[in-house]
């Protein structure tokens, strides 16, 4: 019989401590929150220490030559690593809005009519809705391809072991609960026990699993930290509200580069790949249009080229008011104090970005 015992977490980090403290190790502020964990009893824990895996040489450890799985996503690939890795976690996020489901769902149709079964779990829309979406984003739609609009975690674990599918979709984290928790969807208990379902799942059932998470207003990713150390890969989806440009990138990948990007434009037929991303960031191709310059970096294994705008008029006030759109202000303002600092550049700027992918 499991002895249930309160212990305090961590949100950002996942710490546990026996008492409450105004402040965790990691230095965040008031982020400690109460939750109840089951011990069993000591007997139990022996015998169950007895039964483990014991330690191995490492010299005598066979390497495993990972299989992945076509997305059919050419910029989706590139930004995992060439594919989709069978029994890898994989975390993403992104603002409302900004095209997470609308990849996913095309993502999960074409391994559904390519590599067989697909189950995709959603916690925040009905069938109806994600049928919608498919409908406009999908073309057909592959029969493979398996709605279940649940939050308990134990009913999706067993409609796993009877369809046995391909590829796992859960839509979203922070409407999952398990029944072994006494806290509400969403907690830090809550996040930490479904994540580590999920991650038996997959490895066990060697399951490519897709996890969409929530973020803050800051565009942090909501919840505890252990969820970002827990899975293989995070991905986050970026984009202005006023533009059709979309850029993925890879904060964390277990079986691939970060360096990588994806591009994407978000249409009425969903998200299309950009093969030419420079053409894209280039509004001026004349060297000689006064207050512009294009500028490349490179982003993994391709070159991108983009163009910066300035604009300088006099000012009707008594201080310098400089303003940017693109790029962050915080970062602009550090590289004029650079300038003025160092090369006596005074700078009186209204600065326009097409895209500061670095930013």
């Amino acid at each position: 019989m499991a002895k249930k015992k309160l212990v305090y977490v961590c949100s950002e980090c996942g710490y546990e401590s026996a008492k409450w403290q105004g402040q965790c190790i990691c230095g965040a502020w008031n982020t400690m929150k109460e939750m109840a964990v089951y011990q069993e009893k000591e007997a139990d824990s022996r015998s169950r220490k007895r039964s483990e895996n014991k330690p191995l040489e490492l010299s005598k450890v066979g390497t495993l030559d990972y299989k992945r799985i076509d997305t059919g996503i050419p910029e989706l690939n590139r930004v995992l690593g060439n594919g989709l890795v069978l029994g890898s976690l994989t975390l993403i996020s992104g603002e409302p809005g900004i095209g997470k489901s609308t990849i996913i769902i095309q993502a999960a149709n074409n391994i559904a009519a390519r590599y067989g079964k697909v189950l995709y779990v959603s916690g925040e829309e009905s069938e109806e809705q994600i049928k919608l979406r498919a409908d406009r984003v999908c073309g057909e739609i592959s029969d493979e391809l398996l709605i279940f609009s649940e939050t308990n975690l134990d009913k999706i674990v067993l409609a796993c072991e009877e369809e046995k599918p391909k590829f796992l979709i859960i839509d979203s984290i922070q409407t999952m609960y398990s029944e072994e928790i006494d806290s509400a969807p969403g907690s830090v208990g809550q996040v930490r026990t479904c994540g580590n379902l999920l991650m038996r799942i997959g490895k066990a059932g060697k399951i490519p699993i897709f996890i969409v998470a929530h973020v803050t207003k800051s565009g942090d990713l909501a919840g505890p930290k252990i969820l970002e150390h827990l899975v293989d890969c995070v991905l986050n989806f970026s984009g202005e509200r006023d533009r059709d440009l979309r850029i993925l990138r890879a904060y964390k990948n277990r079986f691939g580069t970060t360096d990588e990007i994806g591009a994407f434009t978000m249409n009425e037929d969903g998200m299309k790949g950009i093969k030419n991303l420079s053409g894209s960031l280039l509004e001026n191709t004349d060297s000689n249009i006064e207050g512009s310059v294009v500028a490349a970096i490179y982003e993994g294994s391709r070159p991108v080229f983009f163009e910066i705008q300035a604009l300088v008029s006099p000012a009707n006030v008594g201080f310098a008011r400089r303003n940017s759109v693109g790029i962050d202000s915080n970062r602009v303002s550090m590289i004029l104090a650079v300038l003025e600092k160092k090369r006596d550049y005074h700078c009186l700027i209204m600065m326009y970005m097409s895209m500061w992918l670095g930013g």
